[in-house]
C-alpha cells in the first residue's frame, strides 16, 4: 500500500499508526461496527486489543508529499485526530499480477 500525505501530519494530531512486525501475525478476525449505528454510517473495523498488546507501535509522522510503502497485512490505524481539520490520505493498494483472486 503507497500512503501519500496530502497535508502535515504529526503523531500529536492523529498520524498513521502501525504494529511493528505484525505483517508476519497471519490473519486475525476484525470486529466490525458502525460508528453511527442507528444510520448504519461510518463503518468501522478494529482488530480484538489482545491482538496488539505485545506489538510495539510506530508512527508515521509525515509532511505534505511525503511517501510511505506499507505492507498491507501490517497491521495500521489512523490515530486520534486532535487538530480542527479533516485529515485526507490518497491511498494506492497494489496487487501482484499472479494473486490467484486478481480478476482483470
Amino acid at each position: 500500500m503507497l500512503h501519500i500525505s496530502l497535508f502535515d501530519c504529526r503523531a500529536q494530531h492523529g498520524a498513521l499508526e502501525m504494529k511493528a512486525g505484525s505483517h508476519r501475525a497471519g490473519y486475525v478476525a476484525h470486529q466490525e461496527y458502525f460508528a453511527d449505528q442507528a444510520a448504519q454510517k461510518h463503518f468501522r473495523v478494529e482488530l480484538p486489543e489482545q491482538t496488539l498488546s505485545d506489538l510495539q507501535t510506530v508512527t508515521l509522522d509525515s509532511r505534505t508529499g511525503d511517501v510511505g510503502i506499507i505492507d498491507f497485512r501490517t497491521y495500521h490505524r489512523s490515530g486520534i485526530n486532535t487538530s480542527d481539520q479533516v485529515r485526507y490520505t490518497f491511498l494506492i493498494r497494489i496487487s501482484p499480477a499472479n494473486a490467484p483472486d486478481l480478476v482483470v
